[in-house]
């Protein structure tokens, strides 16, 4: 959301960037460059390098989100010992991984050759992240117990995790489109194209499509 409200300014922005003369042009994009990899050093330095437990949730940290991430990167320093006050816990993950994504964003745009060139895979992914979504706890993950929660990740290899994470990843990713295109097709019945892409096990059901207009 705040990506999309101050993109109108962000772009006008770049377009004056590109019209100065050249060399404003790279001193701008120089600072620009040393201060979004002076920061990221920062952050990975006293925020990402945490333990796996400190950093997704860290417990005996109130205040606000400032102090809160303040509060993580004095307990990284001087490795004290955290308190298990269920009262006084705060999740430092959501409040520090706004930083990676907009110097990336930052970085990713800061001159117009590599504006002008892009992953298709991004654009793939984010036309199923829906039904990545929904599919992960279905197709993904597991549960011990009838109508649990999921909680672990689905084994097809035993006693080869990295494979097995390969393996049911693909079935993720692969199940998530097939959904998606499905559901574009029941959603857009009039394009005869897209009714062709609905995979054949989805056509076995006997889906009957409205006529197209």
């Amino acid at each position: 959301m705040v990506c999309g409200a101050v993109h109108p300014a962000l772009q006008q922005a770049l377009y004056a960037l590109d019209t100065l003369p050249r060399l404003t042009q790279a001193a701008v994009r120089t600072t620009l460059v040393a201060g979004c990899l002076g920061f990221g050093y920062l952050w990975y330095a006293h925020v990402y390098t945490l333990p796996r437990n400190e950093y997704n949730l860290v417990r005996g940290a109130r205040g606000s989100s400032a102090q809160r991430v303040a509060h993580t990167c004095a307990q990284a320093r001087s490795h004290a010992t955290l308190t298990r006050a269920p009262h006084a816990t705060a999740q430092v993950h959501p409040y520090t991984s706004w930083i990676p994504i907009t110097l990336w964003a930052v970085l990713r745009n800061l001159t117009p050759t590599l504006r002008l060139n892009h992953l298709r895979l991004y654009g793939w992914l984010g036309c199923i992240t829906l039904e990545t979504y929904i599919c992960q706890f279905h197709v993904w993950m597991r549960t011990d117990l009838p109508d649990g929660q999921p909680k672990a990740l689905l084994v097809l290899l035993p006693g080869y995790p990295l494979l097995n994470f390969a393996l049911v990843t693909a079935r993720e990713f692969g199940g998530s489109s097939s959904t998606a295109r499905s559901a574009q097709a029941l959603i857009q019945p009039s394009h005869t194209s897209v009714r062709a892409c609905v995979p054949v096990c989805v056509r076995s059901l006997h889906l009957h499509l409205a006529p197209p207009v």
